[in-house]
Parts: C-alpha cells; structure tokens; sequence
C-alpha cells in the first residue's frame, strides 16, 4: 500500500511540476500575467443600414459594428488555451472534474476606430488586414512586419519573397513594441480561411512559436491548415 501511495505522490509531482513549467513558458510567450492581460482585436466590420441580412437572406434594418462568427470563435479558441483546470478536481465524478478556470484577463473586441484607442499597457493581438482593423494598420505603419498586406489587402507581401496570393495560407508575427516594452501579435491572411490557419497556430503551435522566436525580438512564418492542423510552411527572414 505504502509503495502505491509513494508511486502516486511521484507522479503527481512530476505532473504537476510539468505543467507549471508549461505554463510559464506560455505566459512567458505572450507576456501576461494576473495584473498583464491580453486584448485580441477582430475585424471591425461596419454594417450600414439597408445592408444586412438574416441567416435566410432576407434583408434586415440592423445597422453597427459587428465582427465574423468564424473569426470570433478561433479568437475564443486562441484565448482559451490560458485556462486552467481547478486544482482538486481531477478526481472528481462527472462534470466536475472538467471544470476549468482562469486567472488571466482575456478581452476580445472589434477594432477600435483609430490608432489612439489603441491601449498600449499590455499584450495585444491584432487580426485580419488593416482594412478591417486599425491595430493592424498601426503595426504596419510603426512596427515594421516582415509580413504586410498590400495596399488593397489582396496578398501578403513577405519580405524578400513573391507575394502570396493563396487564400487558405496566414501569417504569423511577433514583433516588438519598444515604445511600451511589450510584444505585439500580428495573424492574418486575405481570405478568413488563412485568418484562422493564423489563429489556429496561435492556439496549438505556440510552443513551436516560443521555439522559433528564442532569444529575437521578433518572428515572422507563413502557415496553412493541412489535414486539420494548422502548420508552419515558412519563416521568413529579414535578410
């Protein structure tokens, strides 16, 4: 009894050991802590009036700003991953050992209407094209991505390299605001499919991230959705 008991407590320890090391390299990553959270800013999409339909097609009087489902719910995906399941209830019956919370505020919200909304106090991840998003429009003017959207956002321009012109592929980018000290995110593609390949990666790839960004300031990688996974198909490189 006395060696179960032993071999549980091991494992327990080392389990436990192993996650709290995991975590710290992904608040590590993305700079956040209990009093540093995270703003993911979405596609601001301004509906007029006269101009919106209902899931039937029919025309419809609402009017404002709105965001994309698609693009909210891999958002939301992306934020979940800063979750964390609640100490004591592993061993408990059903629900109850699902149950997960969060220590780190995670705020999704549509594009601010100009750069000086922008808030400059924590961590932030811009999506989508700076047609669609002034937060993305200021890193491109003050940041100096090695990916950008054309003037039109009809392809992605990596530095160095043709432009890409394939819907289904994002980017990626970390870069870095040194004016505030902090990293900025920076996903998108021209097309929602390559939008969410880029947050998808954020998601599920982030150690690869980490990995790839090391001791830089800054990183920048082409990826695409391959067999239900989104995967990295290039780093691009500043010379």
């Amino acid at each position: 009894m006395w060696g179960s008991l032993l071999a549980f407590v091991v494992i327990l320890g080392v389990g436990g050991g192993w996650y709290l090391i995991r975590r710290r390299k992904l608040l590590g990553l993305f700079q956040v802590t209990k009093d540093h959270g995270i703003t993911i800013f979405l596609s601001r999409l301004q509906i007029v009036i006269g101009g919106a339909v209902d899931f039937n097609g029919q025309p419809r009087t609402f009017s404002g700003a709105t965001v994309t489902a698609n693009e909210a719910s891999a958002a939301a995906a992306f934020g979940s991953i800063f979750e964390y399941l609640i100490p004591g209830l592993e061993s408990q019956p059903g629900l109850l050992k699902t149950l997960f919370t969060r220590d780190i505020n995670v705020t999704l919200a549509p594009s601010p209407r100009q750069i000086a909304e922008i808030p400059t106090d924590h961590t932030i991840v811009a999506v989508g094209s700076p047609g669609y998003n002034c937060v993305s429009l200021w890193i491109q003017q003050s940041l100096n991505p090695l990916i950008t959207f054309d003037a039109n956002n009809t392809s992605l321009q990596p530095h160095g390299q043709a432009p890409v012109i394939d819907p289904t592929q994002g980017m990626v980018q970390v870069l870095w605001d040194a004016n505030n000290q902090r990293r900025v995110f920076y996903v998108g593609g021209i097309s929602e499919a390559g939008t969410i390949a880029a947050l998808m990666y954020l998601a599920t790839n982030w150690r690869e991230l980490r990995q790839n960004l090391g001791r830089r300031d800054t990183y920048a990688g082409l990826v695409r959705i391959q067999n239900g996974r989104s995967v990295l198909l290039s780093t691009i490189h500043a010379n």
